[in-house]
């Protein structure tokens, strides 16, 4: 019984955000691909809604984390009450929070984001210091499959617009325009093209991250996280990881593949050699750690 209810914790926890218990990113993601999967059977849309608390850093330098997080449960629970029954809400990230609502057209979708935006807009949490402490949401819609035919496109326009809410003075919506629409696929198909060189030309590439005890300041391992070289400039993973996803191509092989020790491409202070002979490498491939691999392999 105990060995249930415990794996039972396990089971729930990994799908929920520890300080808002609301759906966390991975489970979001496998949500809205079955999503996507079932208004395609069915012939319906939905929409994608990407809500960023406007001045949250601010709230968390002012006041402190342990108040930022008060908000960042009150506002969850201010966007979960305008929401219907079967509409999904997740915490993506920081102070990032996305909302699935299933056959749902354009319509129905910016009337639902504007109740959002008028309640978060009416927010307000006393500080420990007394002072009412308000917020509001920047907020970017894309509905499937009007604005895009795959879950991680729909996503990219959805973010990518509620940025531009955020250009235009936060507190503010933003559906993608037909412009907004040709940028985004310009930039995704500049990206294709850069994946693509990097993969013919061997160039994307790991960075060793030392991890750090803090028991003893020793190296324990390495953290690998992938690169790509572009016009002298090496680029992070978070601007090309989505795009690689989406054209099917395989970071982590890729970067195992070009993985050169004699090109000292270490954090710190430790060499090449020196890496080859630590016994433990976490590769660090969209986001979080995939599998375990001993650096004596490489020849």
């Amino acid at each position: 019984l105990f060995r249930s209810e415990y794996t039972h914790e396990l089971e729930y926890y990994a799908t929920r955000d520890p300080l808002t218990n609301l759906y966390n990113q991975r489970l979001f993601w496998e949500l809205i691909s079955y999503e996507k999967e079932r208004a395609g059977r069915h012939d319906y849309r939905f929409s994608l809604l990407v809500i960023d608390l406007d001045n949250f850093k601010n709230i968390n330098d002012s006041f402190g984390h342990i108040f930022g997080d008060r908000v960042l449960i009150k506002a969850a629970d201010t966007i979960k009450q305008c929401l219907r029954q079967g509409d999904i809400l997740a915490r993506y990230g920081g102070d990032e929070f996305v909302v699935l609502l299933p056959e749902s057209d354009r319509e129905h979708g910016y009337a639902v984001a504007e109740r959002i935006s008028a309640a978060l807009d009416s927010f307000s949490l006393l500080a420990p210091e007394g002072i009412p402490v308000k917020t509001s949401g920047s907020i970017g819609i894309a509905v499937f499959p009007d604005h895009a035919g795959s879950v991680k496109d729909l996503f990219v326009m959805a973010d990518n617009v509620m940025y531009k809410a955020k250009g235009e003075g936060k507190n503010t919506i933003c559906m993608p325009t037909e412009d907004d629409i040709a940028q985004v696929y310009q930039k995704i198909g500049e990206q294709s093209v850069v994946i693509r060189n990097a993969v013919d030309d061997k160039q994307i590439i790991p960075y060793f991250q030392p991890i750090i005890s803090a028991l003893d300041g020793s190296i324990f391992g390495y953290e690998v996280l992938s690169r790509i070289e572009h016009n002298g400039k090496v680029m992070p993973a978070g601007m090309f990881i989505e795009a690689a996803e989406r054209m099917g191509v395989d970071v982590m092989r890729w970067m195992y593949a070009s993985a050169r020790p004699e090109d000292n491409i270490l954090f710190g202070y430790h060499t090449a050699d020196e890496a080859r002979r630590e016994l433990l490498v976490l590769w660090n491939v969209l986001g979080f750690f995939t599998t375990y691999a001993r650096l004596g392999g490489w020849s």
